[in-house]
C-alpha cells in the first residue's frame, strides 16, 4: 500500500507493466528497504515478452554486488567494510561472522 509519509507518487502495480514504463536505454532508480533508503540504479539493457509461466523478472548481472541485508544503510556499509579490512580483533571477527564470512 502506498504510504503518504514517503512523499512520492505511486502507481497502481495491478494496472501497469514495467514495460510500460520503461523501455531498452532507458535509467530508472529502485529504492529498496525504504528505512534505510537503499537506491540502486538499473539500465534497461533489453526487453522481451515473458514466457507465460514467468511471474517475476530476472536480474543478469550483479551477484554477491551488495551489502548484506540490515547492513544499515550506506553509513552502515561503510562502517562494516572498514572493520573488515581492519586489524585483527573482536569486532572483525564478530563482523565477519554476522556477514557469514566465516573466521579467519
Amino acid at each position: 500500500m502506498p504510504d503518504p509519509d514517503y512523499g512520492f507518487d505511486t502507481l497502481d502495480e495491478r494496472t501497469f507493466r514495467l514495460g510500460d514504463l520503461v523501455k531498452p536505454g532507458d535509467v530508472t532508480e529502485y529504492r529498496y528497504d525504504f528505512g534505510d533508503n537503499w537506491r540502486h540504479e538499473l539500465i534497461i539493457e533489453a526487453a522481451e515478452e515473458a514466457a507465460a509461466e514467468v511471474v517475476c523478472l530476472a536480474c543478469t548481472a550483479g551477484a554477491g554486488a551488495c551489502p548484506p541485508e540490515i547492513s544499515g544503510g550506506t553509513g552502515g556499509f561503510a562502517d562494516l567494510k572498514e572493520i573488515l579490512v581492519g586489524p585483527p580483533g573482536q569486532a572483525r571477527e564478530e563482523m565477519r561472522a554476522w556477514a557469514g564470512l566465516g573466521r579467519l
